[in-house]
């Protein structure tokens, strides 16, 4: 049980990341963001697409993929 907790843990703080440094982006208004930040926006995704390829494939990693 502790190692199932230890692994619910580990995933969730995986997509608590990706929440807070989508939040980062939320916080631009869309005027602003649209000219300066549309390359940061794909910058991250493909940073996350590469993070999650290398994880092991539970619920949390599926869905954000």
């Amino acid at each position: 049980m502790k190692n199932e907790l230890h692994e619910a843990q580990t995933t969730w703080a995986l997509f608590d990341d990706f929440r807070l440094e989508l939040e980062e982006f939320q916080k631009e208004e869309w005027l602003t963001f649209r000219k300066k930040d549309y390359f940061a926006f794909q910058d991250f995704f493909i940073k996350w697409q590469e993070t999650l390829k290398q994880q092991e494939k539970n619920v949390v990693v599926r869905f954000l993929l």
